[in-house]
């Protein structure tokens, strides 16, 4: 009974180990398919990846530096205020621009940058020369002339015309740049400055009086301020 007894529970033992085995087994089994559906994607994907590379490798070519150049570039100086400005245009076909009404637009812009580059520079010859005759930059007189001053120059600008003006080489998409560049003498800023102040008609017969009496000091004043700006269009 006993020897029976032992034989049975090694038989049991057995079947137990056997079954243990057989789990262990399935289990490492479907580890090794789990990292297998892991890393061969990411083979593949690396794969690819090498060959892209390769490919782009064989097809790469340096690309090329150009040098572009505006043209009509136009430059503040010691004897002229000056702006420039180009702009895009497509070159045939129902959506092309009027040639007249692209020069003109940019004619425009040119000028606006000129208004805004001198007018910028009246309020300091204003104050520099009341300060010379002794007024008061801040009272009606200053600011009448710094405003009779602002509209002679939009008068003198808009009457400016391009100092320059050229095409360039038509690109692939069928596109020309316009160039243009404008320039006036400082000297004929002051000019037109000192003879608007007379025809005002918004200064007093006294303020045109004194100011004409002043006239070396308005000018000399004029000067000192536009001399500041040589060269300011490099900046």
């Amino acid at each position: 009974m006993t020897i029976t007894k032992m034989q049975t529970d090694s038989d049991n033992i057995n079947k137990k180990y056997t079954n243990m085995k057989t789990v262990n087994f399935k289990n490492v089994f479907i580890a090794a398919l789990l990292m297998v559906a892991m890393i061969t994607p990411a083979l593949m994907a690396q794969s690819r990846n090498d060959k892209m590379r390769e490919r782009e490798e064989k097809n790469y070519r340096p690309l090329e530096k150009k040098t572009y150049v505006q043209l009509c570039m136009r430059y503040d100086d010691d004897e002229w205020y000056a702006a420039s400005g180009f702009v895009r245009i497509l070159m045939g076909g129902k959506d092309a621009p009027e040639p007249t009404v692209v020069i003109n637009k940019l004619l425009h812009d040119c000028q606006m940058q000129l208004k805004a580059k001198i007018k910028g520079r009246l309020q300091q010859v204003t104050r520099e020369y009341c300060t010379q005759v002794d007024i008061d930059s801040r009272s009606s007189t200053g600011s009448l002339i710094e405003s009779e001053s602002e509209l002679v120059v939009d008068q003198m600008i808009d009457d400016t015309r391009e100092d320059c003006r050229e095409m360039g080489d038509m690109d692939e998409a069928g596109y020309r740049i316009l160039y243009m560049g404008i320039i006036v003498k400082k000297s004929d800023i002051i000019d037109k400055l000192v003879d608007g102040m007379q025809e005002s008609k918004t200064l007093s017969s006294d303020e045109k009086e004194k100011l004409r009496q002043n006239e070396s000091k308005f000018r000399e004043s004029a000067f000192k301020v536009f001399d500041k700006d040589k060269n300011m269009s490099h900046e």
